[in-house]
């Protein structure tokens, strides 16, 4: 019934081969049309919406909490919300964390708009940079500002948008892994407007008032005009800000005499013993160091409970202290007429600068003219820091947040110390002579 279909088998492939490229173009076209067409017949559910992927910017965590930072430029305030949510989920499904603080570290570029409209672009100029929290429309603070007419300050209550790069630090602990896995928004909502009678009202026209001339000048007077920089100007420029220093921070709090290290504990035979009241007091138990004439002897760097301090040192060794160089008992007569066995050592201390000294039994400390000074550390907002130091501390440095002070030199007879301190990274010391009270 159907014959009259059948076709030779060579005819059909000698078709298919003469109208190949014919073949082929039609194809596409109804693939083109058919796609066209079932992306029109789709309902709005059925219609991607996923956000614009945000995998460049970095989520992180610090001591001040979990924090947000964009590659670009973003105008987010504290108070505001990020909202994020899972990639699968529907685009209601959206969860907000508020952003308690913003945080612009030192040259950081921003834009700034003021409440009067006015605009102002730089970078941040405090070398600690600026935090602005949630109340940072009723603050005070002075943000300083270097752009490129000079240096600016604007208080962050007349702040209306701040457009930059800052930390952005959540007020909630999220994991990060689902905050790098979600998708963000940015946009906040739009406070609902309440249509009251007063707006609905039509406005009336007025009679325009006649023009009472409020000038301050009268016809033909020429205004008070200035030459600032080669530019004439009928206003002055505002007065350079100067930025407020940094105090120093280094007070002295006492200067007093301080006993040597060491002193004639006992002898046996001709040998004495030195006890290092250092470590006495440190281990709660005497440590005695046993000596012998002619030797020399260095420091241990770190004894133990049971240890002696020094051990024995050649006469080459650079870190040689203490020398022995005479040792003796002699009987001396007491007050009550009886006889007491005192032992004399003649000791060479390279630490104190002295010639060699001599160190007996009956002394319980041994002065050398040796001082200590007290000093403490304090700065705005900052946790104080006490310390010692004495005159073998010189070029000694102490960190304190990120501040290094350097002792230069410690001078007894001025009662004195010179210190030096450099901020950050900054090639800038300054340095300071500060003398005991």
């Amino acid at each position: 019934m159907l014959n009259w279909l059948m076709l030779p088998k060579s005819f059909s492939i000698k078709m298919i081969a003469k109208f190949y490229d014919k073949l082929l173009l039609l194809v596409a076209t109804l693939c083109l049309v058919g796609s066209i067409v079932w992306n029109f017949l789709q309902t709005p559910d059925e219609v991607s919406t996923e956000s614009s992927s945000y995998g460049e910017d970095f989520w992180g965590k610090s001591s001040e909490g979990v924090y947000f930072e964009p590659l670009i430029e973003h105008s987010l305030m504290p108070g505001d919300f990020l909202y994020y949510r899972d990639p699968g989920e529907s685009d209601k499904n959206y969860s907000k964390v508020q952003i308690k603080s913003m945080h612009l570290k030192r040259r950081s570029p921003v834009q700034i708009q003021l409440n009067d409209g006015s605009q102002l672009s730089g970078k941040i100029k405090a070398k600690e940079g600026i935090i602005l929290s949630e109340n940072w429309k009723n603050s005070s603070q002075i943000i300083l500002i270097d752009s490129t007419d000079g240096s600016k300050t604007v208080q962050q209550k007349d702040i209306s948008v701040f457009a930059g790069k800052p930390k952005y630090f959540l007020a909630e602990e999220i994991d990060l892994r689902t905050l790098r896995a979600s998708d963000l928004q940015f946009y906040q909502p739009l406070e609902k407007v309440d249509l009251t009678g007063e707006i609905l009202k039509k406005p009336l026209w007025n009679e325009v008032d006649t023009d009472q001339n409020g000038s301050i000048y009268d016809l033909f007077t020429p205004p008070l005009i200035y030459l600032i920089d080669g530019e004439l100007t009928t206003s002055l420029p505002d007065a350079p800000v100067e930025e407020k220093k940094e105090p120093f921070g280094v007070t002295a709090l006492s200067f007093l005499p301080r006993p040597y290290r060491f002193k004639l504990g006992g002898w046996i035979g001709e040998n004495p013993f030195l006890e290092d009241t250092v470590l006495t007091k440190k281990f709660g138990m005497k440590v005695r160091n046993r000596l012998e004439v002619n030797k020399s002897y260095k420091l241990l760097p770190e004894p133990k409970r049971g240890q002696p301090s020094l051990v024995e040192a050649s006469e080459d060794d650079p870190e040689k202290l203490i020398t022995l160089k005479y040792f003796a008992v002699q009987n001396v007569q007491q007050e009550n007429g009886g006889i007491k066995p005192v032992g004399r050592a003649l000791v060479e201390d390279k630490s104190v600068r002295v010639e060699p000294f001599e160190i007996n039994s009956l002394m319980q400390e041994v002065s050398l003219g040796q001082f200590s000074m007290n000093l403490q550390i304090e700065l705005e907002e900052k946790e104080k820091m006490s310390f010692e130091i004495t005159e073998q501390d010189v070029d000694r440095v102490i960190d304190y947040y990120g501040r290094k002070y350097k002792i230069i030199s410690f001078d007894i007879d001025r009662r004195s110390v010179r210190i030096s301190k450099q901020i950050g990274l900054s090639t800038d010391l300054e340095t300071v002579e500060i003398f005991a009270p």
